[in-house]
């Protein structure tokens, strides 16, 4: 089935709910604090490592999208306004703003856009990373993406920016007091 979030197959259902159980499994073992996965736990535990997932889902998308909203001027950083005229020429066709290989078999008419005068953040977001159910395995496009690595992305930025200067600032108060 087509849609603007890509088309929903049953094999990227499938991929999408192993991604979505080896988090689970993942989170849910560090918060229980037993080495390796485990099936026989609490649902107490489950649930934490579900809520836990959502929030850094959640959080992994506010920084893609802070990043597609911003304007550093830095190479490598920020969404392209480069294909600003793609978008926009989607958008006015009645396509579905897909970028890449997910837009081949693109029907004119297909979907109707509210603005087809102004390209959004969101807009470059899924024309740089695609629908959540676009490209089964890639690492920056689709089902891996969506449900794989913005969580990831969000865990790296939380332990790097978070977490360990909590730890250096510990350490160092129980090194001298």
């Amino acid at each position: 089935m087509r849609t603007k979030y890509g088309e929903i197959t049953f094999i990227k259902i499938i991929i999408a709910i192993f991604i979505f159980g080896f988090w689970i499994l993942t989170l849910s073992s560090i918060v229980s604090g037993i080495e390796g996965f485990s099936f026989s736990l609490d649902i107490k535990y489950y649930l934490i490592a579900f809520f836990i997932y959502i929030f850094l889902f959640f959080f992994g998308f506010a920084m893609n999208m802070w990043d597609a909203i911003t304007k550093l001027n830095l190479p490598g950083f920020g969404y392209s306004k480069d294909h600003d005229k793609n978008i926009l020429e989607l958008k006015k066709n009645g396509f579905f703003i897909y970028g890449g290989g997910d837009n081949f078999n693109a029907i004119k008419d297909e979907t109707r856009h509210i603005n087809t005068n102004e390209v959004t953040a969101f807009d470059r977001f899924l024309y740089e990373h695609g629908p959540p159910f676009g490209d089964a395995w890639e690492f920056m496009t689709g089902v891996v993406f969506w449900f794989g690595m913005l969580p990831l992305m969000a865990s790296a930025f939380l332990t790097v920016f978070l977490i360990l200067p909590l730890v250096i600032i510990f350490m160092l108060y129980n090194f001298f007091f």
